[in-house]
């Protein structure tokens, strides 16, 4: 069987009108042979490694694996979170260590205590810029573990119309202000508000291409959460292998006639892109980054 004969059969019943319009999207594939030669096939369509299309489903996994470790008796029963957490954990057969049982424990309290809370309560309950400031000695290390540039994009946090922001890396509802700091980082405005109170890039529907009916409205600019989803999973320019510790990264389609969703897109630095053409995408900036768009490419 052809690699190429498996992906269009896909590609065939996916546009199936016989169910009703679209209704191959919800479809299962039989055999997952075949799904896996139709997938590598597709990689290579779009030009993305058999890694890379791996890469943009994990994430998904791990978080439904988080998700289902938290014990539903954490949030009901009024009772120990300790012992639900174990009580749980027996019940599916694992046995982990102390450190990860403490971890669990501490969603679950993040979690019971902003459970109630609107969002407003929410963010006046939580460490602010100006209060990680204070604390000079972690605001610098942070920065310095960051080199002093966005956790996401790789931008300067000094440079020109870029807005410092406290970016609670897990949303506040599961990982909350700890004592040591692991929690939080800096971000650029466009990157945490693209990035919103998600927990992985995996959480949005426009990680998986989803588009909506305003995305359609200019298909050569990237929304925020699309621009962050593609930027959290890169980390890096697709060419010089550089980190966003090192360089500013920008999103790029990789097949020009194609669409700016995640899936279509890498992402690379100017320098990389003065070597070859890179269709760079047009950033949707926050309201209060105006003006990153001079200069950009």
């Amino acid at each position: 069987m052809a690699s190429g004969d498996a992906l269009e059969r896909l590609i065939e019943d996916i546009l199936d009108p016989s169910g009703g319009f679209l209704r191959g999207l919800a479809r299962s594939t039989n055999n997952p042979a075949e799904l896996m030669t139709a997938v590598v096939e597709w990689g290579n369509r779009i030009n993305r490694t058999l890694d890379e299309t791996v890469a943009s489903i994990e994430p998904c996994i791990r978080q439904s694996i988080l998700m289902c470790l938290l014990p539903a008796t954490a949030f009901t029963s009024g009772g120990s979170v300790d012992r639900a957490v174990k009580d749980h954990l027996d019940q599916l057969g694992l046995n982990l260590s102390s450190q990860a049982r403490r971890t669990l424990r501490d969603v679950c309290l993040n979690a019971q205590k902003m459970r109630e809370m609107d969002s407003r309560t929410a963010r006046s309950r939580s460490m602010s810029l100006a209060h990680l400031r204070a604390r000079e000695t972690m605001y610098s290390e942070i920065r310095t573990r960051q080199s002093g540039r966005c956790m996401w994009c790789g931008v300067p946090l000094d440079g020109l119309g870029v807005v410092e922001t406290l970016e609670h890396v897990a949303p506040k509802h599961l990982g909350d202000d700890l004592p040591d700091g692991s929690n939080w980082g800096l971000a650029c405005s466009t990157c945490n508000h693209g990035k919103g109170d998600t927990l992985a890039w995996a959480a949005r529907k426009s990680a998986h291409d989803f588009m909506t009916r305003r995305d359609f409205m200019a298909v050569t600019r990237m929304s925020p959460p699309q621009r962050w989803c593609v930027l959290a999973r890169k980390g890096a320019c697709d060419r010089c292998k550089r980190s966003i510790q090192e360089i500013e990264i920008f999103p790029y389609t990789r097949v020009p006639t194609g669409l700016a969703i995640p899936s279509n897109c890498g992402a690379a630095c100017s320098e990389c892109a003065r070597r070859g053409p890179l269709r760079f995408l047009e950033v949707e900036w926050h309201s209060s980054e105006k003006s990153r768009a001079q200069g950009k490419p």
